[in-house]
């Protein structure tokens, strides 16, 4: 029961203590409506004019920060030269009206949040669109509005298309940079100038792009006509996977099967045909690939010079085939083969070196005789005509004997030459077969040749090609 007085003690000085924290609260004012209405009347109803810069003096500059935060790339149409953007702008500005204005000791508030419709904007515009030159603050926007110092934050989404210069020397593996630039449209440099805080964009809610990634971004700023300039650069690279599986690829094995075509049989009648289709595919493949590059001579990718000459070589490969084909078209027509082309492909051959191992031993047999025979009858007009002219005979009929014998010497000599001919083995299918594994060997290694000198610089990565 003595401890019931001392519960009862500590309960009366608990609600005293709740009593004095309550009469301490209701001693404090907060900022009611009225309180706001009042603010904003004394701040813009009295001498703010949303239409001139908010600058107490007129020599002075007014600065505006600039900063941003990508959302997304969903367009860069390199064959227009366009680049469209979505991303968060954050402005900040100084307004000194306001804190002209503004009365601490009368207003409790220290920010308030009003319509950018009641206050100066500056007129940020994107100087290089190629839609629109208007300004992209507007009303309609929430604005924060710092009492004491008189900043103003406001942050607003823009859709920008912009042009840019686009480089394809590298095409697919190439790099492009593009600039957004903003000027505070109607205001020289020494009016409204920027002067952004941060010299890269956010890109922490950026949603990548299926076509293009996005390596960096670079803010600067410049002058230009007397204008600020702030350039936001954005630096993307082309994902290639597409186009190496879809055309470096395929491109690449066309120039091999474009050398296989001398390997066909010619006797199969698709030699023709074949390079005939490899050398409409390429043209095929430089129309698409003219689909996806802008129509400029400066600079061309090296990709086009590269299908230009594959090209070429491709109606080399038809031409030569058509020589080829009338090569082995004159063995059936029983023409003989050149000399010169005897001991030129002879040699290429090594069938010079083996000529004994290719004479036929019946036409060598019949040679020998039609030799023989040929001397002998020479000796014996000889002696026939001595005898006559010691006799003192006429020699008429015996001249007529010396031309017939000379004649048949010319005919055993034109016999000799085709048994020169027939001894080496040299025809026009051999002919024909030793110009296509040396075409074959020729166009092939151009093929590899021309594909590494393009193509490999693309792959590692350095531009090895000059075109200029």
């Amino acid at each position: 029961m003595a401890a019931l007085p001392t519960c009862l003690l500590i309960l009366a000085l608990i609600q005293g203590s709740v009593q004095l924290n309550c009469n301490n609260c209701s001693s404090q004012t907060i900022p009611t409506a009225s309180h706001v209405r009042k603010l904003m009347s004394a701040l813009f109803l009295k001498s703010y004019d949303k239409n001139v810069i908010p600058m107490l003096w007129n020599n002075e500059t007014l600065y505006v920060d600039l900063q941003f935060s990508l959302i997304q790339l969903p367009e860069f149409d390199e064959v227009a030269g366009t680049l469209l953007l979505i991303m968060k702008m954050k402005v900040r500005w100084l307004d000194e009206y306001i804190v002209l204005n503004y009365l601490p000791k009368t207003h409790l508030l220290m920010e308030i949040d009003l319509q950018s419709d009641d206050i100066w904007l500056p007129p940020v515009t994107v100087f290089n669109s190629v839609s629109s030159l208007t300004p992209l603050i507007k009303g309609g926007y929430d604005a924060t509005l710092t009492l004491t110092n008189g900043q103003v934050d406001l942050n607003i989404g823009i859709v920008t298309k912009t042009g840019c210069t686009v480089d394809t020397t590298d095409f697919p593996f190439d790099e492009q940079t593009c600039e957004i630039m903003f000027t505070p449209w109607g205001y020289q440099s020494h009016e409204v100038e920027f002067l952004p805080t941060t010299t890269y964009a956010r890109t922490d809610q950026f949603v990548e792009n299926q076509e293009w990634e996005l390596l960096s971004s670079s803010i600067n700023t410049t002058s230009l006509s007397n204008r600020s300039i702030l350039s936001l650069s954005i630096t993307v690279k082309r994902r290639p996977i597409y186009f190496m599986i879809n055309m470096i690829i395929p491109v690449v094995l066309l120039g091999v099967l474009n050398s296989l075509s001398f390997v066909l049989p010619p006797t199969a009648g698709e030699r023709m045909g074949f390079a005939t289709n490899i050398f409409l595919t390429f043209a095929v493949y430089l129309t698409i690939l003219s689909q996806n590059l802008p129509e400029t001579s400066k600079p061309m990718s090296n990709m086009v010079y590269y299908l230009v000459i594959m090209l070429s070589v491709s109606s080399l490969t038809t031409f030569v085939t058509i020589l080829s084909l009338r090569i082995y078209a004159k063995e059936e027509d029983n023409t003989p083969v050149p000399w010169i082309l005897v001991y030129i492909f002879g040699l290429l051959t090594c069938r010079l070196c083996r000529k004994s191992m290719f004479m036929p031993p019946k036409r060598k047999k019949r040679s020998e005789s039609k030799q023989t025979l040929t001397k002998e009858m020479m000796m014996n007009d000889t002696t026939e005509v001595k005898r006559d002219l010691s006799d003192g005979a006429s020699v008429v009929d015996d001249d007529e004997s010396m031309v017939q014998t000379m004649e048949y010497v010319d005919e055993v000599s034109d016999d000799d030459e085709e048994e020169e001919e027939c001894r080496y083995g040299i025809t026009w299918t051999v002919v024909g077969k030793t110009v296509d594994k040396t075409l074959f060997l020729i166009f092939m290694s151009g093929t590899l040749i021309i594909s590494g000198y393009y193509i490999l610089p693309l792959l590692l990565g350095t531009t090895g090609v000059t075109t200029e």
